[in-house]
């Protein structure tokens, strides 16, 4: 028979196959964040930047991951224009419209370590951004970034190594986006 105790109203095991408590206890609390995806909150970025686009912008986002710890569609893309109306970047940010630009952005590469304390998570994110009244892409880029997290706990530290790669890939996508020479009336160069 197997003895059970309840710990703040779950009931574990006190012994399985052998394995004492404290150590069941460690495992469960390295195992229990495995359902962590990447919140949208911790991908926003605060950037400053010079100068702001005269134009309105619709943002859409693709290439997500599926599983619980990666990036998913719609948190990267709450950030990206969060991040894009905290910035200044354009006049407005929308969710539909035919003028102004189109930012589309593919969630390429995501490397994330399946062991190790600080090895760092590698994302890819292709960038292109498109006048929606000529459909002419007028900017792109293929951004590349780093995310390191120190968190004890594996499926929290792998969470939080995507959340700062997302981050930094936002704020240069972003910082090379404002640099971008666009159209100041569409059609015209």
């Amino acid at each position: 028979m197997v003895r059970v105790a309840a710990v703040r109203g779950v009931r574990l095991p006190v012994a399985v196959r052998g394995v004492r408590l404290p150590v069941a206890l460690v495992a469960t609390l390295l195992l229990a964040g495995c359902s962590t995806t990447p919140r949208s909150k911790e991908m926003r970025v605060a950037v400053s930047l010079p100068r702001t686009h005269p134009h309105p912008l619709l943002v859409h986002v693709e290439g997500g991951g599926r599983a619980d710890w990666q990036v998913h569609d719609y948190p990267f893309q709450l950030a990206v224009a969060q991040s894009l109306v905290s910035a200044k970047a354009f006049s407005s940010v929308v969710k539909q419209g035919d003028t102004g630009y189109r930012l589309d952005v593919v969630l390429g590469d995501l490397r994330q370590p399946i062991g190790g304390l600080n090895e760092p998570t590698q994302m890819t994110v292709l960038w292109s951004l498109s006048s929606l009244e000529t459909g002419e892409t007028v900017w792109q880029e293929l951004v590349a970034s780093t995310g390191h997290s120190t968190n004890f706990f594996g499926a929290w530290r792998i969470r939080n190594a995507a959340e700062e790669a997302a981050r930094e890939n936002i704020r240069q996508a972003i910082e090379r986006l404002a640099e971008a020479d666009l159209p100041r009336e569409h059609g015209a160069r």
